[in-house]
């Protein structure tokens, strides 16, 4: 007499993994403000937020980011400078 035996995989319910997203707007904030300190501080153009390595390097450290357009780019800059000088008038 053969015995067969069936062998049954029991998998134990676990939690789900979330994939990874940048959600957390303060995160996106930070990068953008980082983004934005290292082109003026570097004087570099706006321009360089749409030039495809540029683009490649943003997309391996963080994939999930969405570079600014240069226009975006620019009116930030240009608010950051106006609030800036204000600043230095009442002083």
């Amino acid at each position: 007499m053969s015995r067969t035996t069936s062998s049954k995989l029991e998998f134990k319910k676990t939690k789900t993994v979330q994939p990874y997203r940048i959600d957390n707007e303060a995160k996106v904030k930070h990068i953008t403000y980082l983004l934005i300190k290292w082109i003026i501080c570097n004087q570099q153009p706006f321009i360089v937020v749409e030039d495809p390595s540029f683009v490649k390097l943003i997309e391996e450290l963080e994939e999930l980011y969405r570079l600014l357009s240069r226009q975006t780019i620019s009116n930030q800059i240009e608010t950051i400078y106006q609030n800036q000088k204000l600043l230095l008038k009442i002083f």
